[in-house]
């Protein structure tokens, strides 16, 4: 799924222009605020500027929402939690750094064109075409703290992306380079490919018991390094799977900020009452929690070891009994109702009881690996005395995969099978003379997978020419999006040389 996150993403300033206009803008008041301040947790910190959580979360919300219109049931938050963590990181990165060129460079964004960005933005205006004042304040307050903090958000990203606009106007492609664009994206192969797995191989790998005492007698470390690397399968912590809804506590002041934290605690409260009169836990917490990261999971969390969680609500998790819901923990970011779903207690299978089984694992997987390389070399052999590839493995049982034709501009991608960009190359460059197979294996993973071309189709000039116009512009942005990627990419190494770019990630506090 990753590989699917990573082909579908863009050069990830653009997602902090599409958050500000989704999040809502609200009434841009006279005069400019400041975002120096650390705030109470601190996830990135670029030179002065530093952004806490919630500015992280807000951009990762967005993400999930975007991948998952892109890859539909393909995509997994909670599977990709850690990359969209990072790509969000990056792109407060990214903004911080443009901004900051952009104030070197003398640019300047006023209160015009702040505010014609807002007007842009579908239903930021009222039916007179005003901006709607109240409701704008009040979700700048909601998403930022302060109507001041988001108009200082407003314009550091708009600043950012003039410099990105400044960078991106030296980048140009030629006419040659637009019409090799559009023939790599038409042309296509039709393919069939064998790939042998000793995975599958494995259950005829027989090993007797004298192989292994043979191999622990003769080669006892390898077995260690085989049992070291496997470690986490014999030495679990203590772990607990649990659930949680998640009420923040906005940022105040004084006495407003006691004012805010006993009403977050209220209601969290509210919702903890509702789960023990006998609504599904699940069911409020999609409904109030306010962790981005959780909610739509029915707040959970997973499992978790000891030292993942900040302090108070570890403290509560481990000491919940399955099934029991915790009165409200409070945080650094608010107050939490934890409902502890599954213990797991510690486990520890020592070397000396999982050697044997180790070291019979570590001689199958040798044997199916023996067993897969000697299929394929009887099958490359068969292709070189004159046969087809489909033929020879038809011959000897084998599975032949024919999927659906592979563009030459799709980044190796084989339908099945993932990237592999060497063998697509290679079987493009092949001669349009028939059905050939290519003379060598190409590893995936464990496997290894012979290719074989059954066609080619090349686009004509007449289905060349009506898309030039617009693949020029597609080109240009890509190349665009390089440029700037490289241009950052130097900043942020300069920054982080001096000391100056600083990502907080693994100190996330609490339970996000």
């Amino acid at each position: 799924m990753l590989e699917g996150l990573r082909r579908s993403q863009r050069w990830v300033l653009s997602v902090l222009v599409v958050v500000l206009a989704a999040t809502f803008v609200f009434f841009l008041a006279v005069g400019g605020g400041e975002l120096g301040g650390a705030g109470p947790a601190t996830a990135v910190k670029v030179g002065d500027r530093q952004y806490d959580w919630r500015d992280l979360d807000r951009i990762r919300q967005r993400q999930i929402e975007e991948y998952r219109r892109a890859l539909g049931d393909a995509f997994d938050p909670s599977a990709a939690a850690d990359y969209l963590e990072q790509m969000a990181a990056n792109a407060l990165v990214e903004t911080a750094i443009l901004a900051r060129e952009g104030r070197r460079m003398g640019l300047r964004v006023g209160t015009d064109e702040m505010r014609a960005f807002m007007r842009s933005v579908p239903g930021g205006t009222t039916a007179d075409g005003r901006l709607d004042r109240e409701a704008w304040t009040a979700h700048a307050e909601r998403e930022y703290g302060s109507v001041a903090r988001f108009e200082a958000a407003l314009r550091e990203e708009l600043l950012a992306r003039r410099a990105a606009r400044l960078i991106e106007s030296t980048v140009a492609v030629s006419d040659a380079e637009v019409r090799d664009y559009v023939r790599s994206g038409l042309e296509t192969v039709q393919l069939a490919y064998v790939a042998v797995d000793p995975v599958a191989l494995r259950p005829q790998a027989e090993v007797p018991d004298a192989d292994v005492d043979a191999l622990l007698a003769s080669d006892l470390p390898r077995v260690q390094r085989a049992y070291d690397e496997r470690k986490s399968e014999f030495d679990q912590p203590e772990q607990v799977r649990a659930r949680h809804i998640l009420i923040r506590t906005p940022r105040a002041e004084g006495a407003e900020a006691a004012k805010a934290e006993a009403e977050a605690r209220a209601r969290a409260e509210k919702a903890a009452a509702r789960v023990r009169a006998g609504e599904p836990f699940e069911k409020v917490a999609e409904a109030l929690s306010e962790d981005p990261g959780s909610k739509d999971r029915g707040g959970d969390l997973g499992f978790f070891p000891r030292g993942r969680m900040v302090p108070p609500f570890e403290e509560a998790a481990f000491s919940l009994a399955p099934g029991t819901v915790s009165d409200p923990v409070q945080t650094s970011f608010g107050f939490h109702v934890i409902r502890v779903e599954e213990k797991r207690p510690a486990k520890i299978v020592s070397f000396e009881e999982a050697k044997r089984s180790v070291a019979r694992d570590v001689l199958a997987a040798e044997r199916a690996q023996a067993a897969r390389d000697e299929v394929v070399e009887k099958l490359l052999a068969a292709v070189r005395e004159g046969k087809s590839l489909v033929d020879a493995a038809r011959e000897r049982g084998l599975a032949i995969e024919r999927p659906d034709p592979v563009h030459r501009r799709g980044a190796g991608a084989v339908p099945g099978l993932g990237a592999v960009p060497d063998a697509v190359a290679a079987l493009f460059a092949l001669p349009d003379e028939g059905a050939q197979a290519l003379p060598r294996a190409y590893e995936v993973g464990e496997k290894r997978v012979l290719f074989e071309r059954l066609g080619v189709q090349r686009p004509s000039e007449a289905e060349i020419e009506p898309r030039l116009a617009s693949a020029r512009e597609e080109l240009l942005e890509q190349r665009r999006a390089i440029a700037a990627s490289a241009w950052i990419d130097a900043r942020r190494t300069q920054l982080a040389d001096a000391g100056e770019l600083v990502l907080h990630l693994g100190e996330r506090p609490g339970a996000e």
